[in-house]
């Protein structure tokens, strides 16, 4: 028996990571190594007991068997040529929440048994997929920071929207502000994707904001 692993470490939390990894169309615009990944009928999705081919680089295509999903923690598939006796493989994909779940572990590995297996282990075989391990986790690190997301860190920083008897008023920053006069003051929260036509940019000021009269 055979195995290889490689893993890094991606700041961001388990949930974005994951819903790249299950955004399969997404693959070949990111994914250096994994040129394709279909899932087969009769499921449109990756779940348990469903089929799906992988194409990698130099248009090598493998057909396996998930045995294990777990939301944000684990995906595991199966595969074999001709039959496990010959060759068998069990690839892992995992995510450990790690800086109190602000950022993910990813690991990706695989297993190899069966007659074949330490003959492509001395032909360098392993080695080469190891390398396109590497490869796309560093591809999958990439990308997700990359992905533009919401989290409950930066939810609070994003935007402030202060309504006043003049307007609305936009400010990028957290802004600190008072009521110091009669006017009627309105704080909202809003995520940068929450804006509306209500709202107006302006440039970021350079002064606290005090005071309403």
């Amino acid at each position: 028996m055979r195995e290889i692993q490689e893993s890094i470490t991606i700041a961001a939390p388990p949930s974005q990571v994951w819903s790249v990894l299950m955004d399969l169309e997404s693959w070949p615009k990111w994914n250096t190594f994994v040129t394709s990944i279909q899932v087969q009928p009769p499921h449109t999705e990756l779940a348990v007991g469903s089929k799906q081919t992988i194409t990698i680089e130099n248009n090598q295509t493998y057909t396996n068997v998930v045995s294990v999903l777990q939301p944000e923690k684990e995906l595991r598939w199966n595969g074999s040529i001709l039959t496990p006796i010959i060759f068998d493989t069990e690839h892992w994909c995992r995510l450990e929440a790690v800086e109190d779940g602000r950022w993910t572990r990813f690991t990706q590995g695989e297993r190899f048994s069966g007659i074949l297996a330490p003959i492509a282990a001395a032909a360098g075989k392993l080695n080469e997929l190891q390398e396109g391990y590497v490869r796309m986790n560093q591809d999958l690190k990439k990308v997700v920071r990359n992905r533009p997301s919401i989290n409950p860190y930066a939810f609070f920083r994003e935007r402030i929207v202060i309504f006043v008897p003049t307007g609305w008023l936009g400010y990028s920053r957290w802004w600190r502000a008072s009521i110091l006069g009669k006017a009627e003051l309105h704080i909202l929260l809003l995520a940068r994707e929450q804006t509306n036509s209500l709202q107006t940019e302006v440039p970021e000021p350079d002064f606290q904001l005090n005071r309403v009269a």
